[in-house]
């Protein structure tokens, strides 16, 4: 039930807050696959899974780590959770954004996805 409320309520609750951060991979992945899950974009599910790839303390935006790329591994910026971006990437839904942004995001996720298995998009 909490894992579907926030999905439900995903863009409230991975930008009011960062203590989602503090959830193991396994619970995140969960509400990544919810059915229900409500978002304004799939830009905002990118945004989290950075965000909870670097164990935040506030929101990264894709574009904050594009920027952050060029002074920094991803090692550095991922630590320990690097691997789990292959595995939490597959959930955001590419083909539903605009395709002017898909242009400026997909360089950035194939520099992430290079790091570690293979990249497949749903």
């Amino acid at each position: 039930m909490c894992k579907q409320n926030f999905a439900t309520h995903f863009d409230y609750c991975t930008t009011a807050c960062t203590d989602f951060v503090l959830l193991d991979e396994a619970t995140f992945k969960d509400i990544l696959q919810q059915g229900d899950m409500t978002v304004t974009s799939e830009e905002k599910v990118l945004d989290a899974i950075l965000t909870w790839c670097m164990e935040a303390c506030e929101t990264f935006y894709w574009s904050s780590v594009d920027k952050l790329l060029s002074t920094s591994t991803p090692e550095q910026l991922f630590g320990e959770r690097l691997t789990a971006i292959n595995t939490l990437l597959p959930f955001v839904r590419f083909p539903l954004m605009p395709p002017s942004l898909l242009q400026r995001v997909l360089p950035v996720v194939f520099i992430l996805s290079y790091h570690g298995s293979v990249l497949t998009f749903c």
